[in-house]
């Protein structure tokens, strides 16, 4: 006969409990697939977003399977919850190890699952004092000398993903880091004399081990002399009773993270080999690593294959403008948050751009210094690893018409000045004044010889006997052409090129470089086409030179009243 009345409490629970362990394998499932994305790589946007839902998966598992008598999937879950809670914190891609511990956990979580409803935790419960010898520097020794205290917090550094050992006498501690260095010391201030065991902690496991095993001291007091103290005694970390999980996490990282660092991924885009190897040498050494593309159409391969953290592109590249490159990568959802270094026309450029109300962080003019490159690029990709990026394509997308419209205008406008540039000796005739030509060398007394050659053709000669001085008197005086040395104190021939070329009065006075400097005396060709090729002087010469020959090339530029000769 059936019965009419209706289930128990504990009936219904027992029906729920049964159809939870029907729906744990789906569950387990759907995290494990979640964490397997941890661990497949990308960018850190994709695999931000698997921490998070790993996170959340385990969050749920964590607070609902202890309610059904799942107490060892509870546990498991939380660690893997925490884990990626930390790792999110420390906004970085999971390391070796962690990517191991995730695994392990997931292995954890099947094997709670087969077992069923009320099984134990398959951890043993005196791990956290005697931890096996397979933890390595995965463990962290703790030193307290209230042992209630120092079980309690062993519990919970241990529901993180970390084995713990219970120190409760010094000497032990200090043999015990010596022959197998964990990842951190946590020593509790309560502990007599604790300053001095963590100074003989510190010397002794270094002196030992040639490493600086990281200590971190628990204290519940927050004023400065107790954090001076700590400092003083050797401590990287300081932490405050009562402390939470996600505090400790952080500490740890900091203290504990490991000095292998990943370089810089630079692609450089430019369409001439010169220019482009220019730009590549301010990136050597171990912290970058560049890579050169000479056609845009290229440059989504690269991407794929190189996966660069910032790209610098000169402006003036044929085919495909910058701007218009930029675009293209901003329609891909993979690459819109790579940040763009400009190479811009040059300073009028950036003047222009401030005209306009728009900032020129992301544009650096030629010509380009390779130092400022350097330190502009290393802070947009500083920011960017560290979080704080400024959201570069938002800021430009809505203004790159304009600015677009500025570079063709900067284009037009070079033009210009180029025909400017060499004086006609027609024009100069018109006038009938004497051409002044500013002579800027180091050496006094061939500065006083070439003076007295050129005022004997009739030149209005000036002076000048460093790179300063040059710019000075050329931006003062506004001669018609400038003869300058190369190496010199107080202002290099490559200063006051760039000097001259950024300021709207002097750039478009020609300068000829007349310099000592020989390649194994021969001309130094590769000197000559950075300072010709990019830095805009007209004429490259060597010394020595003859009197009369100087004059000849100068007659090139300018119209010589009267070329007699010395």
């Amino acid at each position: 006969m059936r019965s009419n009345e209706p289930p128990s409490a504990a009936g219904k629970l027992e029906a729920l409990s049964a159809s939870y362990g029907e729906a744990l394998p789906r569950k387990l499932e759907g995290l494990e697939a979640s964490a397997q994305a941890i661990s497949e790589g990308g960018t850190w946007e994709q695999t931000r977003q698997s921490l998070d839902d790993t996170r959340n998966l385990a969050h749920k598992l964590a607070g609902t399977a202890a309610t059904f008598g799942y107490q060892a999937i509870t546990e498991s879950a939380r660690s893997l919850e925490n884990l990626c809670e930390f790792l999110i914190c420390a906004q970085r891609q999971p390391q070796a190890e962690e990517t191991t511990k995730i695994h392990d956990l997931l292995q954890e979580l099947r094997e709670a699952a087969s077992l069923g409803p009320g099984s134990a935790t398959g951890k043993d419960s005196s791990a956290s004092s005697h931890p096996s010898s397979g933890t390595g520097n995965a463990t962290i020794f703790l030193l307290d000398r209230h042992p209630n205290l120092a079980e309690s917090l062993a519990v919970q550094i241990e529901s993180m993903g970390h084995a713990v050992q219970l120190f409760s006498r010094s000497q032990e501690i200090v043999d015990s880091a010596k022959s197998s260095p964990p990842k951190a010391i946590l020593v509790s201030t309560t502990f007599p004399d604790w300053h001095k065991v963590c100074r003989n902690i510190a010397e002794e496991s270094h002196e030992e081990s040639q490493t600086q095993v990281p200590i971190i001291c628990l204290s519940d007091r927050d004023d400065f002399d107790s954090r001076l103290a700590a400092t003083r005694a050797g401590a990287s970390g300081y932490l405050l009773e009562p402390w939470e999980p996600a505090q400790f996490m952080r500490i740890l990282e900091d203290v504990s993270a490991p000095a292998v660092y990943t370089p810089y991924r630079i692609l450089i885009i430019e369409d001439d080999e010169l220019l482009a190897a220019h730009y590549a040498s301010a990136f050597e050494g171990p912290a970058y690593k560049a890579r050169i593309a000479m056609d845009p159409r290229t440059v989504l391969d690269d991407l794929e294959t190189f996966d660069p953290e910032l790209i610098v592109v000169d402006m003036l590249l044929a085919g495909c403008s910058s701007l218009e490159l930029a675009k293209i990568l901003w329609q891909h959802e993979r690459y819109r948050d790579i940040g763009i270094l400009f190479i811009s026309p040059g300073p009028e450029f950036n003047r222009e751009l401030l005209n306009i109300g728009l900032t020129d962080e992301h544009f650096l003019p030629r010509p380009v210094d390779t130092d400022e490159l350097c330190r502009r690029a290393a802070r947009q990709m500083f920011s960017m690893r560290a979080g704080r990026a400024f959201p570069q394509r938002l800021y430009l997308v809505s203004h790159l018409d304009r600015i677009a419209t500025l570079e063709m205008l900067d284009r037009k406008s070079a033009g210009h000045r180029k025909i400017k540039a060499v004086s006609s000796p027609q024009s100069q005739a018109a006038s009938h004044s004497a051409p002044k030509v500013l002579v800027v060398d180091d050496d006094r007394h061939l500065v006083k010889a070439i003076a007295i050659r050129l005022e004997a053709c009739g030149v209005d000669v000036l002076k000048a006997f460093n790179g300063e001085q040059g710019f000075d008197k050329a931006w003062r005086r506004h001669p018609d052409v400038i003869i300058s040395d190369y190496e010199m104190p107080n202002g290099s021939g490559d200063y006051l090129l760039s000097r001259l070329s950024g300021n709207a009065e002097t750039k478009s006075i020609p300068v000829i470089i007349l310099t000592g400097r020989t390649f194994d005396g021969r001309k130094d060709y590769a000197l000559e086409r950075e300072l010709v090729g990019r830095l805009g002087a007209v004429s490259y010469l060597t010394k020595p030179i003859s009197l009369d020959a100087l004059v000849e090339h100068l007659s090139h530029h300018i119209r010589l009243p009267s070329e007699a000769p010395a």
